[in-house]
């Protein structure tokens, strides 16, 4: 069997009250340090997806071994449009899980609320991301970033570095992951983030549980490298660098 023939929604259908196999559909090499998993209802907590919800909350960065254990040092990935930047919208999607793509080694999402087609390729340290809007209708879009947990970052001229904090029992209680992000097109000039009181800012750093936005130019496709390290800043940059001329067809 080849491996795009393989549909990793098995065993995923679950629940705290019933088990079909206590799955999670993760997307990632072999002992890799991150793996990647569509979200259809972060409410649900650790039980964040059901495979024919047609509910979509964007691609997921994980290290949940198992809805019984839960997830540490996570974020969520999401190309969105929006109207007006002061008014925190609901940043939801819908897709048909039954035209999607499942493998273990690439996630394709077509998102029928922001029209945009999302691909997905892991790598070992991070992934490389293709964001197309195929219809252009509202004032802004770009990449939608958002933290459940303490998170820090500066956008630098490609796109965002982040230091996210997640402590939930582990042996370290300064558990920090450092990620290094670029897009292509990436709008510096008007790129902010929301803050936990749903207050827009434009500003070039902050820190907090905040969603964070970087806002994209007029172009339709946007090219996303995504590195981490759970070492050091540096770490997390040579990974980037490591993956910064591969594309999606090559991983």
């Amino acid at each position: 069997m080849k491996i795009d023939q393989i549909d990793i929604r098995q065993g995923t259908a679950n629940s705290p009250q019933h088990s079909h196999g206590n799955c999670l559909p993760y997307s990632g090499v072999p002992f890799g340090m991150n793996y990647f998993a569509v979200q259809t209802n972060g409410a649900n907590g650790a039980w964040f997806f059901q495979p024919d919800t047609p509910r979509f909350e964007g691609i997921r960065l994980t290290h949940q071994p198992s809805p019984w254990i839960g997830d540490y040092c996570h974020l969520l990935l999401m190309g969105v449009q929006w109207q007006d930047a002061t008014k925190r919208p609901d940043f939801v999607g819908n897709y048909r899980p039954n035209e999607a793509t499942f493998n273990a080694h690439h996630l394709a999402i077509y998102d029928d609320h922001f029209n945009v087609q999302t691909d997905l390729a892991p790598s070992t340290y991070g992934a490389i991301a293709r964001y197309d809007f195929q219809q252009l209708e509202l004032a802004h879009h770009g990449l939608m970033l958002q933290f459940s947990d303490h998170v820090t970052f500066e956008f630098t001229p490609t796109g965002v570095k982040l230091s996210v904090s997640d402590y939930h029992g582990g042996e370290d209680p300064n558990l920090t992951m450092y990620v290094e992000l670029t897009i292509s097109g990436f709008d510096r000039a008007n790129s902010g983030y929301y803050d936990d009181q749903n207050h827009w800012f434009v500003t070039t750093e902050g820190h907090g549980h905040a969603l964070t936005l970087l806002l994209a130019s007029d172009q339709s496709l946007i090219n996303c490298h995504l590195a981490t390290s759970y070492v050091d800043r540096t770490q997390a940059q040579l990974n980037l660098k490591r993956l910064q001329d591969a594309d999606l067809t090559a991983l």
